[in-house]
């Protein structure tokens, strides 16, 4: 078969019609001629396997990486990397429009990063005698003897790890791994049991003004050159703002509750994993702030307080109905939302907006090259008043965003009725 690709969805996967219907094939651009064949069929969507580039985009170039065709980290590394922050661009326009059907008019802003060498962390895969990532697609390993998204010490340090005894002798596991690109930490996990594999237990992060001592399985953002700005989205919307209470959901480390707690009178810091808030403590004492409580909760079923400032970064599933729902009953002036997925980013975004909340600010911080993945920011801030906004979220919530179908929102393939 021979198609033109029309797009890029969400996952990276190029779209080619045929006879109406959308096949979906990895490792093409858009506006590629490509001779192609069906592979597979998934719930009435089909997925195909590229054979040769008939007319090739001024995009595409040679993957620098020698397991590119194999490993399944990468797979944007046959785009030239300006064209990769257009394409992540496009998908997120695409995802506002189908899901929150939102157009949203003003320019997003992109925030670049270097595109190799820039990974905080990484996890790397033990079985059956291998190390390395999984493959495309499967669930067996490629082993790896170098990784061009890792800071150089990481990847320097690659034969060695594989080597150690400790790895040598575990059937199944992963190595999670932290680095600030000078040094690195490296945790053995393997069931119940934890070895560290090298002599440091925990990475300090100097970002700013602020410390943040980490360890390997603790949360923090995943690239290295977006630190600093992702913190200065946040600071420069509350410059002006005189702000008495912030609540900071998913707060991990505190990477966003200890620059909220120098412009807050009083931060609370909501999350569940207990690792997470113990490195939190840390570093408040490390930084000497003093004005934070820390509540160890489940979110999907935490009470929240009313707050002038909610800052949310939550997992790729994003917010949800009910949470935003709690968040909206705090009055916050402004929402600060940070999200790794377009889709269930756009899905809270109508959420927000059928409240009355509007956005503002949006922006792609590019922390993934050479993937298809982004982190998103907005700024969500109310365009009616309190009490008409709480009458219209309980009125209207539960009939207008039957329309926003939650299991929509979670792949590519509803791409295929919008074309």
């Amino acid at each position: 078969m021979i198609g033109r690709v029309e797009a890029l969805a969400k996952g990276g996967r190029g779209i080619v019609f045929v006879e109406g219907k959308p096949v979906f094939l990895d490792g093409v651009l858009k506006g590629e001629l490509v001779e192609f064949s069906i592979s597979e069929k998934k719930r009435s969507v089909f997925f195909g396997v590229p054979e040769k580039i008939i007319e090739a985009a001024a995009e595409r170039i040679t993957p620098p990486c020698p397991y590119y065709e194999q490993c399944g980290g990468c797979n944007f590394q046959h785009i030239l990397y300006e064209e990769q922050a257009a394409i992540k661009e496009d998908i997120l326009k695409s995802n506002l429009r189908r899901i929150a059907k939102i157009d949203y008019p003003d320019p997003v802003e992109v925030i670049t990063s270097p595109p190799y060498r820039y990974r905080t962390k990484a996890v790397l895969k033990i079985k059956a005698g291998k190390t390395g990532f999984f493959r495309k697609e499967r669930h067996d390993i490629i082993e790896i003897n170098s990784c061009l998204l890792l800071p150089q010490v990481v990847e320097d340090f690659l034969p060695q790890l594989r080597n150690h005894p400790a790895v040598e002798n575990t059937g199944t596991g992963d190595i999670f791994i932290l680095s600030d690109g000078r040094e690195f930490s490296a945790l053995l996990k393997s069931g119940r049991n934890e070895q560290y594999i090298c002599e440091k237990k925990n990475i300090s992060f100097e970002i700013g003004d602020f410390v943040y001592s980490v360890k390997p399985r603790n949360f923090i953002q995943a690239n290295l050159f977006t630190l600093q700005p992702m913190i200065r989205l946040v600071t420069r919307h509350l410059e002006k703002e005189s702000v008495y209470a912030a609540v900071d959901l998913f707060c991990g480390a505190g990477f966003f509750t200890l620059p909220l707690a120098r412009i807050a009178r009083e931060v609370t810091a909501v999350e569940v994993d207990g690792e997470n808030l113990r490195s939190l403590s840390i570093n408040l004492k490390k930084n000497k702030i003093d004005n934070v409580k820390i509540e160890q909760a489940d979110i999907l079923k935490a009470e929240l307080p009313e707050a002038d400032i909610f800052l949310v970064d939550p997992p790729r599933r994003g917010l949800g109905r009910s949470v935003v729902a709690s968040i909206i009953a705090g009055k916050p002036r402004q929402v600060f939302y940070f999200s790794c997925d377009s889709a269930t980013f756009a899905r809270d975004s109508g959420y927000f907006r059928e409240a009355g909340y509007a956005m503002s600010g949006l922006t792609i911080i590019d922390n993934f090259p050479q993937t298809d993945h982004f982190e998103i920011f907005s700024c969500f801030s109310p365009v009616i008043d309190d009490i008409t906004a709480e009458i219209y979220f309980k009125q209207k919530v539960d009939k207008s965003l039957k329309q926003i179908d939650e299991k929509k929102v979670v792949s590519h393939e509803e791409v295929k009725g919008n074309h």
